[in-house]
């Protein structure tokens, strides 16, 4: 056997051992997704489930939750979420909602989800402003907001210092740009969230009828 031939090869030219590695990547890659959807699903999808109130109500929350969170306000998205909650509580009643459902919506934008978020925020501000020429590339961008958001704050001071940082770096761009997003994103929250809790609950009705129907079945045989 030629040097070189049989030995080491496995990876590159498919053999056991590439296919055996290939495969344990792409595993590890699955994996990786699946537990990334396991923990959105059981944050995010689960409350929504659990909750007794009337699906409008639930549908709010997610609204909510999903306008705050497409806002440049990380730092202080709960702080708005509660004062939202008190003013529609006390003050206009036809607007309460779900405050745990929308607190777990605010997750939207996370470590994981930030950085392409805002970018988009900046760049539909620069369309909405007309300045085609300040546009910038997502590695710069992310650069900066890496280094906007690098705070030695405590966590008081976070309510305020992240918002204000980003401000100061991105300025109207940012702010503006995200408001098509959060009522966008908003009202398409709503309208998921009363399909999915119909579905849900429609789902459950027969589920419950199937098995009511079992067992006032006569039995039989014998």
């Amino acid at each position: 056997m030629p040097l070189g031939e049989g030995h080491g090869t496995g990876a590159a030219s498919g053999g056991p051992e590439g296919r055996r590695f290939a495969s344990m990547g792409r595993t590890t890659h699955y994996g990786w997704w699946k537990r990334l959807w396991r923990l959105t699903y059981l944050r995010m999808v689960v409350p929504i489930l659990r909750a007794r109130n009337r699906p409008h109500h639930t549908a709010r929350g997610v609204l909510i939750g999903v306008f705050v969170a497409l806002t440049p306000t990380v730092g202080v998205q709960i702080a708005l979420v509660s004062l939202f909650w008190v003013l529609f509580r006390f003050f206009n009643r036809r607007w309460d909602f779900n405050y745990l459902v929308a607190v777990a919506w605010t997750g939207l934008t996370n470590v994981v989800t930030v950085a392409p978020f805002y970018f988009a925020f900046v760049v539909t501000g620069w369309l909405m402003l007309g300045r085609w020429d300040d546009l910038e590339s997502y590695e710069q961008f992310t650069q900066e907001l890496t280094a906007s958001l690098e705070v030695d704050a405590t966590w008081y001071e976070s309510f305020w210092v992240y918002t204000i940082n980003l401000f100061d770096q991105f300025g109207l761009p940012l702010f503006l740009g995200s408001l098509p997003w959060a009522v966008m994103g908003g009202i398409a929250g709503y309208k998921w969230t009363l399909k999915l809790i119909s579905a849900y609950r429609a789902r459950r009705q027969a589920s419950a009828a199937r098995a009511g129907g079992r067992a006032g079945a006569p039995a039989t045989g014998g």
